[in-house]
């Protein structure tokens, strides 16, 4: 998928503040990281998504964010000397740094294409290779770079060399290249496969050997004139393979996998990795030490050879739904299977706490350091009177166990929960009992906020917003003006508030009896919104979208998150002092209320080959029609998500040869309210919103 860059920036004179949204877990960044290369036991450097550039000089115990100077996604990167490497990624981003990485610069091979591969045989001479079957050649460090010519018109995702003449090029459609003239002619190698080809590597001009999707492994003895099909044993996509030596080596892929052969490939033994998110590349400095990195900000290490894995990165990568403060130190953050993490230094340590269950949390409220609850799927209600060093379950007064969306507490004794289904509990002795309240709807309930004891609003699906002037005995519906799910409301004061949802955002400034559609420059889906007063506002969506607004929410302006994950929770100290939490252990932090002189707006376009269409028609009721070009066989996913990141529908999961396809998406027994669907075809993903509308 290409993406167009339009960007724009604006330099204030007295003050020039870089991007200022900073990661606290995982550490130390939780962007997929496509490519690892160690040049010693201690010094390595990591490249990924939204232009992450990662240098450790102590084995990977600690890492620095490098400022790349790009926000496309680097897949690659290379390293002849301690100080000299290149990078490259989409759009045909290429950078090269001379100084170990503080400084990058730019470079082009004049080509808008992604960049999958890149490899350097010495400072002057290197390779890139890509999408439409692209080869580029530098002899001069990368100040000029020629195109060669393939003769293919596949994706090329990997390239070595052996040395200054002879290299293989690996890609889509089984497809193999090999030059042994530098490059000025290549020539197609059959390997007996069509499926996509992910990564070569060779030891010497002979042996080489070759990882696919489906845990397809090919080796060669003879320069790749004959590639032999060897057993991984997993059928998970392998994504990179390195060898140490001419028979040790390792695999990694999808779902944690990793394999090692001690016999130079013939055999494939399984190893446990510890975690079970996607590994793109793996770096071994000697047959003991070794790193493998992946998504989500993953980086696990070893240290005996893969006996035994170690994680580098945070104390969850668990999704994580609310977060809150009780001052600028103490905060607790809670989400997916049971997940509470709490800290005391502002979030530059995180600690897991113990919740005693599995079910997914989505609320958390504290009303000091000490006092505080949990609400979350299956009606699950948990309460701590220390902090959160022990979490007790509380009966939450139904006998049907609806998911619990949201709660606020006006003191330590008066709280309400609002939930699936129209579902509104109270408690007024701090959680012991907890009463069921009379909403008057059946619309499933996201968020609920109270200024005092009495007053307070609560939001939900179909654009519903509730009202109580007394402690939530009697709820009355306020109009919305939109008929698109609700997700958050806060207050500033009885008067001024503002709601985020599928609409974007709304405002009112009397309590709630006229509401008004604000203009913030997104698109729908808003998930939550935080002010500290009635000025300052920020409020997030995914993919990584922090809005900020300093004047009540008349103008909305984009912020740089440095991430495409998800956010589905944001709360202010001040406004200064913000926290956003979201997919994959996210957690980002911002000191100076997010301020950056950089904004930018991505805009995707087709891929060459790949397309992806908006659904039809859409808001549907129930059905709806999605179409999707695949211009080559391959294994194809087609997936629907909740706002929440849940998955509601697998559409397609099949190999399918090239053709176009549509098929219709039955949303009966949904909820009404926003969805995403995910194409995944070979390295081609894309995302777009629908939504349901009853």
């Amino acid at each position: 998928m290409k993406t167009i860059l339009l960007l724009s920036i604006t330099i204030c004179l007295s003050e020039i503040v870089s991007a200022q949204w900073f990661w606290q877990n995982p550490l130390p960044q939780g962007n997929t990281l496509y490519s690892v290369e160690f040049i010693d036991a201690g010094t390595g450097w990591a490249v990924g998504a939204s232009g992450t550039i990662m240098k450790t000089t102590n084995g990977g115990r600690n890492w620095i964010i490098q400022t790349s100077g790009t926000n496309n996604d680097l897949r690659s990167i290379s390293f002849t000397d301690y100080n000299t490497g290149w990078a490259v990624g989409e759009s045909g981003t290429i950078v090269n740094t001379t100084d170990g990485g503080e400084n990058w610069v730019p470079q082009t091979c004049g080509l808008n294409k992604w960049l999958y591969s890149v490899t350097f045989i010495d400072a002057n001479t290197g390779w890139v290779v890509g999408t439409s079957g692209t080869i580029c050649k530098t002899t001069d460090g990368g100040k000029s770079w020629v195109t060669q010519t393939s003769g293919i018109t596949n994706a090329l995702e990997s390239i070595t060399f052996t040395d200054t003449n002879t290299g293989w090029a690996v890609g889509s459609m089984g497809r193999v290249l090999k030059t042994t003239n530098g490059g000025q002619m290549w020539l197609v190698q059959e390997t007996g496969t069509t499926h996509w080809l992910e990564c070569v590597t060779f030891s010497d001009a002979n042996t080489g050997c070759i990882v696919a999707d489906i845990g397809i492994i090919l080796k060669t003895t003879n320069g790749g004139e004959n590639w032999v099909p060897k057993s991984s044993g997993t059928n998970y996509d392998l994504y990179n393979v390195t060898f140490t030596d001419p028979s040790t080596g390792w695999a990694v892929g999808g779902s944690g996998i990793i394999v090692k052969t001690t016999d130079g490939g013939e055999s494939w033994m399984p190893q446990t990795s510890g975690v079970a998110n996607y590994l793109r590349c793996a770096a071994f400095i000697d047959a003991n030490t070794g790193w493998a990195v992946g998504s989500y900000g993953t980086i696990i290490k070893t240290t005996d050879s893969g006996q035994s894995w170690k994680s580098l990165t945070g104390v969850s990568g668990n999704t994580l739904y609310c977060i809150d403060f009780t001052d600028a130190n103490t905060g607790w953050v809670v989400g997916r299977y049971g997940t509470i993490l709490k800290t005391t230094n502002g979030g530059q340590m995180w600690v897991s706490q113990t919740s005693g269950t599995t079910n997914d949390l989505f609320s958390v409220k504290f009303f000091n350091s000490d006092t505080g609850w949990t609400a979350g799927k299956s009606g699950t209600v948990l309460k701590t009177t220390d902090g959160g060093q022990n979490w007790r379950v509380q009966n939450n007064g139904t006998t049907t166990y609806y998911t619990l969306r949201s709660m606020a507490f006006a003191d330590a004794n008066t709280g309400w929960i609002v939930a699936d289904n129209g579902i509104i509990l109270k408690t007024t002795n701090g959680g012991q009992n907890w009463l069921l309240m009379t909403s008057l709807t059946n619309n499933d309930l996201r968020g609920v906020t109270f200024t005092d004891a009495n007053t307070g609003w609560a939001v939900g699906w179909s654009g519903t917003i509730l009202k109580t002037t007394d402690g939530g005995n009697i709820w009355n519906p306020q109009t919305s003006g939109t008929s698109s799910g609700l997700n958050n409301v806060t207050f500033a004061d009885a008067n001024t508030g503002w709601i985020a949802g599928g609409s974007g955002i709304l405002k009112t400034t009397n309590g709630g009896q006229n509401w008004v559609k604000q203009t913030v420059g997104t698109a729908s889906g808003l998930n939550c919104l935080t002010f500290p007063d009635a000025n300052n506002g920020w409020v997030v969506e995914g993919p990584g979208t922090i809005l900020r607004t300093t004047d009540g929410g008349q103008n909305w302006v984009a912020q740089t998150s440095g991430t495409a994950n998800s956010l589905f929770s944001i709360t202010s100290f001040n406004a200064k002092t913000v926290w956003a939490v979201g997919l994959c252990g996210t957690i980002l932090k911002t000191t100076n209320g997010g301020i950056t002189f950089i904004y930018d707006k991505n805009e995707d376009i087709p891929n060459e080959n790949f397309v992806l269409y908006q659904n039809y028609p859409n808001p549907f009721n129930p059905s709806t029609v999605i179409r999707y070009e695949v211009p080559e066989r391959g294994m194809v996913t087609l997936k629907v998500y909740d706002i929440l990141g849940n998955e509601v529908a697998v559409l397609v999961n099949q190999e399918k040869p090239p053709g176009s396809y549509e098929i219709t998406f039955n949303a009966y027994g949904l909820s009404s309210g926003v969805y995403f669907y995910e194409l995944n075809a070979d390295d081609f993903r894309s995302i777009k919103k629908l939504m349901m509308m009853k």
